[in-house]
Formats: C-alpha cells, structure tokens, sequence
C-alpha cells in the first residue's frame, strides 16, 4: 500500500490563529459569492476557497511568494524556539581557533 506524503513544516507557513480566522472567514465569503453576483461573486467565493485551503493546509501561496513566515517556530529575529542566537551558534562551531590572536604592542 503506497503511503501518502506527509507536510513538512517548510509548506506550513501560517500561525494557527490565522488558520482558525481562515476557516471562519473562508465558508462566509463562499456563501456571500454564490449569491448571484455576477463577478463579484465569483471572486468572492475563490477568495473564500483559498481562505478555506489556507486554513485546512496552513500554506498561504501569497506568503510563500512573498517569503513570509508567521508559521509557530520559525522566527525572523534569528534566534529559533530554544531562544538562541542561530547564527551566532554556527559561527561557534567553525570559528577557526587555529588562528593567534592579534597582540597590538603598547609602550608605557
């Protein structure tokens, strides 16, 4: 039996507070396009659609190409959910200690 394909964390890019709004605002603006409105209602109703995939899926396509990520865990301060500095724990691990440390010679 082929086994179905898991969502990664990359995909998921909106917090659960904006999901549950989507899933509440989507159904609406559904409902409000499929009253016979000409275009409008068609637009509304997609709009809703994609709030509805937005919400259930927890990927936002005008988030990805736009490279937001409000998803819990990823934060745009650097730092990850261990509150500690990414960047500055990378540049721990290959700083190169081979390297003297300078000596600035001073007369007194």
């Amino acid at each position: 039996m082929a086994s179905q394909p898991q969502v990664t964390r990359k995909l998921i890019n909106v917090d659960q507070d904006e999901r549950l709004l989507s899933l509440i605002a989507g159904p609406v603006l559904i409902m409000l396009g499929l009253r016979p409105r000409g275009w409008l209602g068609v637009l509304l109703a997609l709009i809703g659609a994609e709030l509805v995939y937005r919400g259930a899926t927890g990927h936002c396509h005008i988030y990805a190409a736009l490279d937001v990520n409000r998803a819990p865990g990823h934060r745009r301060d650097g730092t990850d959910d261990r509150d500690v500095d990414i960047v500055h724990e990378a540049s721990e691990g290959s700083f190169p200690a081979s390297d003297p440390p300078s000596w600035t010679g001073s007369r007194s």
